[in-house]
């Protein structure tokens, strides 16, 4: 079942997410603060399109993302990080330049166990005010989401949510905005 709401600004649909990406507190509310366009990974991700965003051991969906690219950022070699390879692309990509921290907000590095990281490009974040309870499934990074709970989805956009526009305006958030270490 295909469920799907226009835009903001009206001018196209909004996917209701079929799975959500769990991520860990504090990096959720970064993202909805539009403070956090990339989540890096070890891994490349193929998936393009609407997900919801879960937070970590709390059974809550916080809201959802548009994933629309990814791309390796840095690669470790003998316990350094360094550019994913000598091309200008992937030096102006390198998830160390001050210029990229502000996209993924990582600031300790030397945390990461990762041989090759990627960062993962969200977009149009849209923040559930209160959050979506779903039925967490063990293990699962991606797990698919009900039906029942993407009508929660469909119902709670109905009722109004707030939207992060293009201009990237900070959504209302309850919790903590202190800096990530």
């Amino acid at each position: 079942m295909s469920i799907s709401h226009p835009d903001a600004e009206g001018q196209g649909q909004i996917q209701v997410p079929q799975q959500a990406l769990v991520i860990q507190s504090p990096w959720t509310e970064l993202i909805f603060q539009g403070q956090k366009t990339w989540e890096l990974r070890g891994r490349n991700l193929k998936k393009r399109g609407r997900v919801a965003i879960a937070a970590s051991r709390t059974g809550t969906l916080v809201g959802e993302v548009d994933f629309v690219d990814a791309f390796p950022v840095g690669k470790k070699v003998d316990d350094t990080w360094q550019p994913y390879s000598e091309r200008l692309l992937d030096k102006e990509r390198f998830f160390l330049l001050p210029e990229n921290i502000q996209h993924h907000q990582v600031r300790k590095p030397s945390r990461m166990k990762y041989k090759t990281v990627y960062a993962w490009i969200m977009e149009n974040p849209i923040k559930y005010i209160p959050s979506i309870q779903y039925e967490p499934v063990q293990g699962p990074l991606w797990p698919k989401l009900t039906p029942s709970v993407r009508q929660r989805i469909s119902k709670r956009r109905r009722e109004g949510l707030e939207h992060d526009d293009k201009k990237s305006k900070k959504n209302k958030i309850d919790g903590s905005t202190d800096k990530i270490e």
